[in-house]
């Protein structure tokens, strides 16, 4: 079980993604990798298959994750999310604006979205 992850390759590959929803569903898929499966998220396998998940083809996504802009652009977000205060995978923010951050917040997290999301709250 590789830990921690390189997730270096998925990160510069999912803000190669213009679209957004597009964008999400390859975090997803990338997040299952990782999370669920255990899969190795720095392999070229497992990025193009959760490409293939969100309808993405490889081919279009390889050259632009290694360019250099997308590098700087990756660098800058890091920067953006430490000044934030935001470390950690995964990183969520709920709708009530707490943060959540570590595999080992999953559970929490999705505990307390789903208090957020319950009828009559």
């Amino acid at each position: 079980e590789p830990f921690p992850q390189n997730g270096l390759a998925a990160a510069r590959t999912a803000l190669t993604i213009p679209d957004g929803s597009t964008r999400a569903a390859f975090a997803r898929a990338i997040f299952v990798a990782a999370f669920a499966e255990k899969a190795d998220i720095s392999s070229d396998d497992v990025i193009t298959r959760c490409l293939a998940i969100a309808s993405v083809s490889a081919e279009d996504m390889a050259a632009s994750a290694q360019a250099d802009l997308t590098i700087m652009d990756l660098r800058d977000a890091v920067a953006m999310a430490m000044r934030l205060g935001i470390f950690g995978a995964p990183f969520f923010v709920t709708s009530d604006g707490d943060l959540y951050w570590g595999d080992d917040r999953l559970e929490a997290a999705l505990r307390h979205a789903c208090m957020q999301t319950s009828p009559g709250r």
